[in-house]
């Protein structure tokens, strides 16, 4: 669906519509992202060589090439904004497999109906919450891509979001370090967030929709 979507607006990318980098920038993060989440379980379950890199990969050259190729750019501001979506895809990667992860362990948890113990319990907490942010991180990428402050806003609360419910989750649950890797996924982001705030946001824009 994203190719047919790349495939349609052919046209207005030829003529250089401005407002096609959005729709580019989203449309390649779904491969890249659902390519990788696939390449997580190829490799825990059937092993050799993970065909789902394949999708990611394509999905990332499309990804980078429309951030580097974007003509109103400086080279900071590229190199800003690489690190930055890069980070937003890889957060909701993480965030996507977390919560597949918290809804198979909550169906295969021993006792049900009942809940062994907190650590089992708090798993009907962070798999929706991770999930939740996932959809705050997709819906960033095109307001982010107009340097619209809601977007940044929406990748902001995203961060914050998974930090409230990993960083407990992690020391509740401290068989596995996963939560703690989403932890500092989202440390990461949140910090390119507030330090490049004014590279990534228009204030003159959203001063006149303002």
């Amino acid at each position: 669906m994203a190719g047919i979507v790349l495939l349609a607006i052919v046209p207005s990318i030829y003529k250089g519509k401005e407002w096609t980098m959005k729709v580019k920038i989203t449309a390649y993060s779904i491969p890249a992202v659902s390519g990788m989440f696939m390449f997580l379980p190829y490799i825990s379950f059937v092993g050799g060589f993970p065909i789902p890199m394949i999708i990611s990969f394509v999905g990332l050259l499309g990804f980078w090439s429309v951030i580097l190729c974007h003509k109103h750019d400086n080279l900071l501001g590229k190199i800003v904004n690489l690190i930055t979506y890069t980070f937003i895809g890889m957060l909701a990667i993480h965030a996507f497999v977390i919560g597949v992860g918290a809804q198979r362990m909550l169906l295969t948890r021993p006792g049900q109906p009942f809940f062994a113990g907190l650590e089992w319990w708090i798993l009907t907490l962070s798999g929706e919450v991770n999930w939740m942010a996932v959809l705050m991180l997709f819906g960033s990428i095109p307001l982010m891509a107009e340097r619209n402050k809601n977007g940044w806003w929406l990748a902001v609360v995203a961060a914050l979001t998974i930090i409230s419910i990993n960083v407990p989750t992690q020391i509740i649950r401290t068989a596995t370090g996963d939560y703690l890797i989403g932890a500092l996924l989202a440390a990461g982001l949140l910090a390119f967030l507030l330090i490049f705030k004014d590279r990534l946001v228009d204030e003159n824009q959203n001063n006149l929709r303002d």
